[in-house]
């Protein structure tokens, strides 16, 4: 189902919970915690967890505590975000989960246009991107309204032209009372939340506009590069435990691993060709 317009009479009575890590980044929080406290839409928490950080996050959060009381702050030593989002999630009372990354921000409107009909279980909407530091907002590589979402085509084609920003859904807290965030995961941590949402055949509504957007961050160094490849191997052998997944997807997956390291080598000695000269 997809839907642009906005519905009237929402149900005020239906409450949000918005899941906020953050380490470090308070100079971006101030702007992702106002766009919550600016929803149209009233009804909502927002749990801040504070993995440990040693900026000014605490203030920051702690100021938007003592100026509205549906922010909660939470505080753990560091342990990564996957820690953090599953801290929330034990803390959230929404019948609806917004993940939503400290660096990143929704538009004003998003709980009211994304309100979930009767239902529906999961509410995707598109999103855009903005560089660092940039006020210009840019499309997202895909039109997340035109993803197939069934389990076998995110288990193999994630990352192949598309994938689905985790600050882009509105999840019912029944889909995911049984996940938790693997916390020893460097990267995809996101995708095995999305596998394990797929597997129970949601019921979708799929908004056309973008209300969630996002900070690209530029990290092209070489050695990060295949740090992310080798890094999203371990993730296929995590999901191929946890999925039973059968020796056909399974070698196309890790055949896939190989092939970008591969091409990864290759252009390590065309730069190293060109430094050369």
């Amino acid at each position: 189902m997809i839907e642009t317009e906005k519905r009237d009479n929402l149900n005020q009575d239906l409450l949000f919970s918005i899941i906020v890590p953050c380490f470090n980044q308070g100079e971006y929080l101030e702007k992702t915690l106002k766009s919550i406290l600016e929803q149209t839409y009233s009804n909502w928490e927002c749990i801040i967890i504070n993995d440990g950080s040693i900026d000014n996050t605490e203030f920051i959060a702690n100021t938007y505590c003592k100026q509205d009381v549906r922010f909660t702050y939470l505080t753990q030593k560091q342990s990564g975000v996957g820690a953090a989002r599953n801290h929330g999630l034990r803390n959230a009372k929404g019948k609806y989960i917004k993940f939503l990354d400290a660096d990143d921000w929704i538009q004003s409107d998003l709980l009211e246009k994304c309100y979930p009909p009767h239902n529906v279980e999961l509410v995707l909407c598109q999103a855009k991107f903005s560089f660092l530091n940039t006020k210009i907002l840019h499309p997202y590589h895909c039109n997340i309204t035109k993803i197939n979402f069934n389990f076998e085509n995110l288990l193999l084609n994630w990352g192949d032209g598309f994938d689905i920003p985790i600050h882009c859904g509105l999840i019912s807290s029944d889909l995911l009372k049984n996940f938790a965030f693997d916390e020893k995961l460097k990267i995809w941590e996101d995708w095995l939340m999305w596998l394990f949402i797929s597997k129970q055949n949601p019921s979708i509504l799929k908004v056309k506009n973008a209300y969630a957007i996002y900070r690209k961050w530029n990290n092209g160094a070489t050695s990060n590069r295949e740090r992310t490849i080798l890094d999203q191997f371990n993730v296929y052998q995590h999901a191929i435990v946890l999925y039973s997944v059968n020796d056909r997807i399974s070698r196309n997956l890790n055949e896939k691993v190989f092939k970008k390291l591969f091409l990864e080598k290759k252009t390590l000695e065309l730069e190293l060709n060109h430094l050369k000269n």
